[in-house]
């Protein structure tokens, strides 16, 4: 798995996914998230998308009009809460 620069850091998800990938995928794990198309950290999220499109992780990912703020996530609360709970009653 190759990662961008940057990416090393402990705090950029990609970084840490690689060797995650059984125990992720054993577990069920589903990651819902999106980026705001002003968003500063917009490009790492595309690339997270796609490294769990490639390791076939269950994923959502969009991107919503706005930056990275409070009214993005404003916005974007309910449906954030109705795909945990979808997620959380099937489980």
């Amino acid at each position: 798995m190759s990662l961008e620069r940057g990416a090393q850091r402990k705090d950029v998800p990609r970084a840490r996914l690689g060797w995650r990938v059984r125990e992720l995928r054993r577990e069920h794990t589903f990651f819902w998230f999106y980026s705001g198309s002003d968003d500063r950290v917009r490009k790492e999220n595309r690339a997270f998308a796609l490294q769990l499109s490639q390791l076939r992780i269950p994923h959502h990912y969009f991107e919503a009009f706005g930056g990275h703020n409070w009214g993005l996530w404003r916005r974007n609360a309910l449906a954030a809460y109705l795909a945990a709970i979808a997620r959380v009653s099937h489980a």
